[in-house]
């Protein structure tokens, strides 16, 4: 580990050995579950554990707990490999290994924020909220959910995460994990392997136009012609799947101006191949508008002017040349205006019913509204007063916004829209603070900023059925103002949280993306 002044750079040769590691230790444990069943993957979880001991690296444990949080390993080995449940939820106590090793042998305080703060008081608004619930139950698990993929994750890591190196280092998993889904998802359509889900990482269905079902002869080829498939990665849902991978982007892109090195620099951008490739084939319409609101972001940021606006043209129109498909299904976007929506498919005009009907629910119950995991029960018996169709099954709300108003109310969508202020706010002073003082700090708190708007994008067309990603994003965002305050009462100086406010501050010199990729 190089120093400058009082900031530690991970060398060159530290960083292929932790890329080579990631690899090989995710080669194993995927090649192992395929081939081994239940003992293989207890061994490979036995391996990764005596790792992390014998090398006294506490740290192992919070950069392997985010790739498997990211790469939905637990899910995967529960579903597909029949592990038990609570096997998988011990795997994340892993976190309790750096959190006592800095707190009882390094002598840190326990870290607890503003944003940990609004998590339990939004806790507390769904508990409320679950009192007058049709189905108690129902409530309950997903303030369990809630408790654990959210409140205890983002206490975990923000406790766990104490160095700007660890932060980087669980960037790079969530990379690595996008970019092992991605390329099993590329490498299912481009082998027509649609007979395997790939040990559970590259579930997938074949659907029509018009999302009925439709199968495959045994060679992999379509029935139909107009039949095609849609990536679910190991969610199990395309549109679920297209929005963990297309809030990598931001990520990827911006470690090209973040990294010092060449090679971390040329990994970030090669990441973008099977990121991109990933959400194409889910043909996921609201990850779309979401990568458009990415670029713009760039522009608007100046980290792209108008001049490169060629290199997302050009890679436009090589996904047009290879998805034909993803443009046809992007056009029936332009027929949301037609008089009574009597030209859009299908889907879009249940979405429309879907958000008439939440706006039902949340004006017939403004305070607290019907109970948190509750919409799904209301909105079948409100579309009969509301929309363009009739809804014959129990749905999600498809907007998050639309989502925490109708099960919390008023109240539920205050906290969640104060915490994300919050998050968005310190991003965007962290920003601002170390662009002139330290670069990479200014660009990876910059990458976290466009990560959670991005996500933001995508809830216009999706509730929050999946959280644990964006709990997630906050838990790094909140590490990140953790680890890059300058302000002493946010994050005492310390032997293992490196400073450098009381370095000279110089203005860097921006040197052009295609220059800085292949010069050290």
């Amino acid at each position: 580990m190089a120093s400058v002044g009082q900031i530690q750079i991970a060398t060159p040769a530290r960083f292929r050995r932790d890329v080579v590691i990631a690899i090989a230790a995710g080669v194993l444990v995927f090649g192992l579950m395929l081939t081994g069943g239940i003992g293989a993957a207890l061994v490979a979880a036995v391996l990764l554990v005596v790792v992390g001991v014998g090398l006294a690296k506490p740290d192992i444990a919070t950069v392997a707990v985010v790739f498997v949080i990211y790469a939905d390993l637990a899910a995967v080995a529960v579903r597909s490999h029949g592990i038990p449940k609570l096997l998988t939820i011990s795997f994340f106590l892993l976190l309790l290994l750096p959190v006592a090793y800095h707190v009882i042998v390094r002598h840190a305080r326990l870290r607890t924020d503003a944003v940990l703060g609004m998590m339990l008081a939004y806790l507390a608004v769904q508990v409320a909220s679950a009192v007058f619930a049709r189905d108690v139950a129902r409530s309950m698990q997903t303030i369990v959910s809630f408790a654990t993929e959210g409140i205890a994750v983002y206490f975990l890591l923000l406790n766990a995460i104490r160095t700007p190196a660890i932060l980087r280092r669980c960037l790079w998993m969530m990379l690595a994990a996008g970019m092992l889904l991605g390329s099993v998802s590329i490498l299912q359509n481009r082998a027509h392997r649609y007979d395997s889900d790939f040990g559970g990482l590259a579930l997938t269905r074949l659907v029509t136009t018009n999302s009925a079902p439709a199968i495959s002869d045994d060679e992999g080829r379509d029935v139909d012609q107009e039949t095609r498939p849609r990536a679910l990665g190991p969610i199990g849902d395309a549109n679920f799947y297209a929005q963990m991978m297309v809030v990598l982007l931001p990520i990827a892109v911006l470690r090209l101006w973040a990294e010092r090195k060449r090679f971390p620099r040329r990994l970030a951008l090669a990441s973008l191949v099977p990121i991109i490739g990933g959400v194409v084939l889910t043909f996921s319409r609201g990850a779309a508008v979401a990568a458009v609101f990415f670029c713009c972001a760039l522009l608007a940021l100046r980290y792209l002017k108008l001049r490169h606006a060629v290199v997302p043209l050009i890679a436009v129109i090589i996904i047009v040349a290879l998805t034909p498909a993803y443009v046809s299904r992007l056009s029936t976007l332009m027929k949301i205006d037609s008089p009574g929506m009597r030209s859009a498919d299908s889907s879009i005009r249940e979405r429309s019913t879907i958000y008439l009907s939440g706006i039902r629910i949340f004006l017939d119950h403004p305070l607290l509204g019907v109970g948190i995991g509750q919409a799904p029960e209301y909105l079948p018996e409100y579309s009969n007063y509301s929309g363009h169709s009739r809804l014959h099954r129990k749905m999600g709300p498809h907007n998050m916004y639309l989502e925490s108003l109708a099960e919390t109310g008023v109240l539920g969508f205050a906290a969640l829209m104060a915490m994300i202020t919050l998050v968005i706010r310190r991003m965007w002073r962290l920003r601002q603070y170390w662009k002139i003082r330290n670069p990479e700090y200014a660009h990876t708190a910059t990458s976290l900023l466009l990560a959670i708007a991005v996500f933001l994008v995508t809830g216009l067309f999706l509730h929050l059925a999946y959280a644990r990603y964006f709990w997630l994003l906050f838990a790094m965002a909140g590490a990140a103002h953790a680890v890059y305050s300058p302000l002493p009462e946010a994050s005492p100086a310390s032997a293992e949280e490196p400073r450098s406010a009381n370095t000279v501050p110089t203005r860097p010199r921006y040197v052009p993306v295609a220059q800085r990729l292949f010069t050290e």
